[in-house]
């Protein structure tokens, strides 16, 4: 018998570390699985992208790694809009459960990516370009695409260094060299946010 989605515990927030080259793989094939309007793209390890067009907006999404180890029933979003999207928690879970990725895993003995948790909600913000506001030319580095996509809605310079992360292990000598780089070309300024390493 199969067991209810809200009565599983969410074990590691960040399936293994999952690396860049295999979640993009991973979510290419769970995108070609759901064949629907809600579109995931890859982005960097663990971290990856919902469009959800006619989603609700004011779904109360609590981050993943608040909650390792508990139920997730938990902390799934209240009313009708988490019914709502309860589908997008649960479908990908039977779908990831048998892909290669997470068979050869679990085979191992390692920890599977085998679903997706949502949370950092948002629409796409209107915002006025920087330079033209402040007089500067700026541009951002970041392993999270949060960080990026803020970037991109104020018209900055977004610096794409692959070896980024987001987490404690990142690439600290390219993102220095690569902001030197920035700087030497005219750019009036690199910004790598506080609390995000990456």
């Amino acid at each position: 018998m199969r067991a209810d989605f809200r009565e599983k515990r969410l074990l590691d927030y960040c399936g293994g570390e999952i690396t860049t080259a295999d979640a993009h793989l991973v979510v290419k094939d769970l995108q070609n699985a759901l064949d629907d309007e809600e579109i995931i793209y890859p982005s960097v390890s663990f971290r990856n992208i919902l469009l959800w067009r006619e989603g609700p907006t004011d779904l109360n999404l609590t981050p993943a790694h608040e909650i390792t180890g508990r139920p997730v029933k938990d902390h799934l979003p209240p009313g009708e809009s988490g019914r709502s999207g309860l589908g997008l928690w649960k479908r990908p879970t039977r779908f990831l459960k048998e892909h290669p990725y997470n068979k050869e895993r679990v085979a191992k003995g390692e920890a599977p990516a085998n679903g997706i948790w949502l949370w950092g909600l948002g629409t796409k913000p209107a915002l006025p370009s920087f330079q033209e506001r402040y007089g500067l030319k700026g541009g951002i580095m970041s392993g999270v695409d949060l960080i990026r996509g803020i970037g991109l809605a104020a018209k900055m310079d977004i610096l794409c260094l692959h070896s980024a992360t987001g987490g404690v292990v990142t690439d600290f000598l390219g993102k220095g060299q690569m902001a030197a780089a920035y700087l030497k070309g005219g750019g009036a300024f690199r910004l790598c946010p506080c609390g995000s390493p990456g």
